[in-house]
């Protein structure tokens, strides 16, 4: 039979509701007729046909074919897989721990558990683009038919989440929820925050089926404007979504309401993924152009020439949609369509345009990259849309195992950043049981300069607030300096003879949209620019700190400090903040924190996570994003103008010149762009108040923790700090994380390091569940020993039948040859167990066959209570003897005796266990000692440390090369004690390693630190040879 459906959606555009109501029936009517046509009787196609305006034939022979969903490969499995193995080894110990960490030890489990639940999530895509574009059929097309309702994504005015249906709170039982567009002063709900009940109940208004999105999420909704939607989020079953969210974006451009392009700017931000629609018969509009170029600016560079082989934005789709309505989707005119389009494009944009993103990625950008990224795309004719498909899966299935292996590094990073901390720690706390009076003096010192320190601390921070200032005011008059040389009649004729513009209408919207850009870029290089002055300056004043440690220290004296992470508190004072201006261009160098902290600011996750090298595509993204919407809507505001402004011949370049130049000047352009200069500045202030008064707060608890333990002479609790900081320490060197990386070809897993992983973590669970059997068992004992008081008391009011004794006594004989096969089962997989230690393959097995058998041992421990409860059922029925009582009992303490045996097998099994866990540590230990000894033979001059080598490896054959060169000018040119101390002299002039502490001896970590921590660093410590940067 016909398709119902497909006919009032695809036909007609109305709703179940609006159909109903032009036929004269029941809403409940229609979506019974939907699910099975075979209902429709002719009376009722007469109807339908009539009140439509179409025949029967046409009715019936309505059959519109649907589209298959994209086919995807679940690579998200491995990075969960990833993700579940870290929490899962985290919260026991966070909830074993909890009673006896110190706040301290405490913050750092709980953050790396935070970070890691923000920074391995799965990508977004974002769909963006105008009104009734055909944003829905895409949906529908790559989750699969019928899982999205057409009726309200045409026009669309609320941000919608579309997550798997999996992935939904257990709180949530609705398959929508609706949020409200701001709380307070906050605005846009956050998805991050999903799984936060107290949050999301607070931002919700309505929850339901998608049917509700109408209401709330369309300009012709009842509820549309009085409810203030915002945002909603949508649980669907879709292979896609196993991989990825999706972000449906509002239509822009319909001149109904700003704040609809507003969210659509904001919330792409977030975007790993971009697919921008643009129809074909009206393809690449100047709006479009915009739109796109504000967009790519944000895009994550996932792109990088000398790490991957992925190709230049790859992660931007421009589809041509509706492609069918265009010569009947003939191809060559579609080809021609998307070639016209891109020349467009790029017309408008100016050389200089991609000289950020060239920095991070090494790509020279050209015009075929660009149109690499144009695509057709229909519902109606599968070759049309197949490329597109193709592309898209690729990618969609890449990212994943990108994020899983960025993830990783940055979970590496932090467990070793923590493990130094905590082994400076050990060190200082024994030293301190031993030495303590070297430590009174070095307090009493401390205390000492500590009042000149917070003088010259106060002098500082004025100078930097001061310095900001300044650096504002220059970096305004810079651009206004860039701004009046851009918008100039000379320049503008110069450009329309450049780029040969033609007296054309398009032309000149292609102009303004040039010029625009070159504004963007010359806002951003200027802000850049200072940022990254002003980012030494802050480098140096977080350094005083540590330096006031150095300073503190007492000639001839030599004892270890607890370590003072300042950078870590320095930015820990961001993470309240919504803006923070230019120190998020400082956050984003700063390891997992930062990563953290920009994720939860909304910039995309491949962005935070760094996927150029040293974070800096998040740095380049932070500084894209500055003033999106107001450059934008000064774009369009000129663009407009240029539209109904007539051209004449005879100098027409000069004309439109001058007309461009009066149309900035009546917009008030350059006051719009020094707003965005001076916002930035403001917000940039009061982000480093903040995390400078953070920074503060924990330099004052840390002299106050140091003079607590110093002047507390308590041996008994410093061995118990110490103690707390190894098992602290034991936990971050054990955190199970995977050893692979990501293969450009394959990018598959290691299944014996998968298996591996896997039989760690059961082996964990195993660990768990031993105790809580011990936990068990000691209540069952007295569950037991209840239940056997109550028997002797009821024992004593009746007696029972020889035939009920005969059965319990029956019973109880099985169940403690049931025990006694257990006893063997455990027996025999303790034998196997040590007979197949040394064989990996074998070893998850006889793990599981041990979980089996304590399962089987609980069940027996429950028919033992079943057992004893029919001896109560049994009490009010039946006399028994007392010879028959004392040989219950003897039954009682021989079960006693048996669950002691039970219990002592526990314990010798967990003892094993713990055997096969040393065995283990040094399998892992003989691993580093080989890679250490690979490394050696490329650097027989010097010492490595296990650390070393692993981060070494990182550098490339010519890098080691030339940084090996560099590092013997540097140990015969300076003293080894200046190394010791930070510091390095070169050509007669002392440079100091920003407060960095590195270990003695070790130039080649000295370097990496430095070349990791900034390669602006790296330019001021060896400036004399510039040549050791290339």
């Amino acid at each position: 039979m016909f398709d119902l459906k497909g006919f009032r959606e695809d036909n007609l555009k109305i709703t179940q509701v609006e159909f109903a109501e032009m036929i004269g029936t029941k809403q409940d009517t229609v979506s019974r007729w939907e699910e099975n046509s075979g209902l429709v009787t002719i009376d009722d196609l007469k109807t339908i046909a009539e009140k439509c305006g179409v025949t029967i034939d046409q009715l019936v022979m309505f059959n519109k074919s649907r589209p298959k969903p994209l086919d995807v490969e679940n690579s998200w499995r491995v990075t969960e897989f990833t993700k579940k193995t870290i929490v899962d080894y985290i919260e026991p110990y966070l909830s074993e721990k909890k009673d006896t960490l110190d706040d301290k030890y405490y913050s750092f489990i709980a953050d790396l558990k935070t970070t890691v639940n923000s920074i391995i999530s799965k990508p977004k895509v974002a769909i963006v683009g105008r009104s009734d574009v055909g944003k829905s059929a895409l949906i529908n097309s790559i989750l699969g038919a019928e899982k999205m309702p057409t009726s309200w994504t045409p026009t669309t005015s609320i941000v919608v989440y579309i997550k798997h249906v999996d992935d939904r709170p257990k709180y949530i039982e609705e398959d929508v929820w609706i949020f409200k567009a701001s709380l307070g002063e906050e605005k846009n709900w956050d998805d991050h925050k999903l799984y936060d009940e107290e949050y999301c109940r607070a931002w919700k208004i309505a929850g339901g089926s998608a049917d509700i999105l109408k209401n709330y999420g369309t300009r012709q909704g009842e509820d549309f404007d009085k409810n203030e939607a915002g945002a909603a989020v949508v649980f669907v079953d879709s292979s896609l979504l196993n991989v990825c969210d999706i972000i449906d974006l509002p239509g822009f451009g319909t001149g109904d309401r700003v704040e609809d392009d507003l969210m659509t700017l904001r919330a792409k931000q977030a975007a790993d993924i971009l697919i921008y629609m643009s129809i074909a018969n009206g393809f690449m509009r100047s709006e479009d152009i915009e739109y796109i170029k504000e967009s790519v600016q944000n895009l994550v560079i996932l792109e990088d020439k000398e790490n991957n082989d992925i190709e230049p934005f790859s992660n931007l789709y421009i589809l041509a949609s509706q492609a069918q309505t265009v010569n009947a989707g003939n191809k060559t005119s579609l080809h021609d369509i998307l070639n016209s389009g891109c020349e467009r494009l790029n017309k408008t944009i100016p050389s200089n345009f991609w000289n950020s993103r060239k920095s991070i990625s090494k790509h020279n950008y050209t015009y075929e990259n660009l149109r690499n990224r144009f695509f057709t795309y229909t519902t109606d004719i599968e070759s049309l849309r197949e490329d597109f498909n193709k592309d898209f899966t690729q990618m969609i299935e890449r990212l994943p195992l990108i994020i899983n292996e960025k993830a990783i590094a940055q979970v590496r990073s932090f467990a070793e950043s923590v493990g130094i901390d905590l082994s400076k720690e050990i060190e200082y706390y024994t030293q301190l049981a031993e030495e303590r009076e070297k430590y009174v003096m070095h307090l009493a010192k401390f205390n000492k300069n500590e009042p000149k320190r917070a003088k010259d601390n106060k002098k500082k921070r004025k100078y930097l607030i001061d310095y900001l200032h300044s650096i504002k005011q220059d970096s305004a008059q810079e651009f206004v300096s860039s701004y009046n040389k851009i918008i100039a009649n000379d320049n503008i004729a110069s450009v329309i003879k450049q780029q040969g513009f033609k007296k054309k209408k398009e032309d000149m919207q292609a102009l303004a949209s040039y010029l625009n850009s070159q504004l963007q870029t010359a806002l951003q290089d200027t802000l850049q620019k200072k940022t990254e002055l002003l980012n030494k300056e802050i480098d140096t004043y977080i350094g005083v700190y540590q330096k006031s440690i150095n300073e503190s220290s007492i000639p001839g004296i030599s004892i270890s400090m607890p370590p003072f992470n300042v950078a870590r508190a320095f930015a820990s004072g961001l993470a309240g903040l919504t803006t923070f201006g230019a120190l998020a261009f400082w956050a984003s160098t700063f390891g997992n924190l930062g990563a953290y902290i920009l994720v939860a600011k909304g910039v995309s996750l491949l962005s935070a996570l760094g996927i150029s090298v040293g974070g800096t595509a998040a740095a380049v993204s932070t500084v894209a994003a500055i003033g999106g919407p107001i450059v934008l809507g000064v774009a369009l505001a000129i663009i407009t103008a240029l539209s109904v402004f007539a051209i004449f011949s005879g100098g027409w370049e000069q004309s439109i010149a001058k007309k461009i130049v009066a149309e900035y000047d009546k917009n008030n352009c350059l006051l719009k762009f020094e707003d965005i200069i001076d916002d930035y500045w403001k917000d940039t202030e009061m982000a480093f108040n903040a995390s400078a008064d953070k920074l503060e707060s924990d330099w004052k608890k840390y002299l106050k923790d140091l003079s607590d333990i110093v002047n507390n002479n308590d041996i008994e609790e410093i061995q118990h700090k110490i103690k707390l900081a190894k098992d602290v320490q034991s936990f971050f060197d054990n955190i199970p994380l995977p050893h692979y990386g990501l293969d450009s070809s394959a990018m598959e897993i290691s299944d014996k390091e998968s298996e591996y992983l896997q039989v760690v973590q059961e082996k964990n669970k195993l660990l768990l569940e031993v105790e809580d059997r011990d936990t068990k068992l000691e209540a069952a004992q007295s569950k037991m020993n209840r239940y056997k008081e109550l028997l002797d008391e009821e024992i004593r009011k009746s007696s029972l039948a020889e035939t009920n004794i005969s059965i319990l006594t029956e019973a109880k004989k099985r169940l403690l040859d049931k025990q006694k096969n257990t006893e063997l089962k455990v027996s025999r997989l303790k034998t196997e167990l040590e007979n197949q230690s040394k064989k990996d393959e074998h070893f998850e097995n006889i793990e599981s066959e041990l979980a089996s058998a304590f399962a089987e041992k609980e069940k027996n421990a429950d028919l033992l209570k079943e057992v004893t409860d029919q001896l109560k059922y049994e009490k009010d029925l039946v006399e028994i003897s007392s010879e028959e009582i004392d040989k219950l009992n003897e039954n009682v303490e021989d079960l006693q005796v048996t669950n002691d045996s039970l219990r002592r097998e526990v314990a010798e099994l967990t003892a094993q266990m713990e055997i096969e866990r040393k065995k283990i540590e040094k399998h892992e230990k003989e691993k580093r000692e080989n890679m250490k000894y690979k490394w050696k033979q490329y650097f027989p001059n010097f010492e490595f440390s296990s650390r070393t080598v692993r981060e070494f490896v990182k550098f490339n054959d010519k890098e080691r090369i030339s940084i090996e060169q560099k590092l013997i000018e540097l140990k015969s040119a300076s003293d080894p004690r200046c190394l010791s101390r930070g510091k390095v002299e070169h050509e007669g002039e002392s440079f100091d390693h920003l407060g960095f502490n590195f270990p003695n001896g070790d130039p080649v970590r000295i370097l990496y630190q430095v070349c990791r921590h900034s390669q602006i660093r790296i330019i001021r410590i060896y400036k004399h040879n510039e040549k050791f940067l290339q």
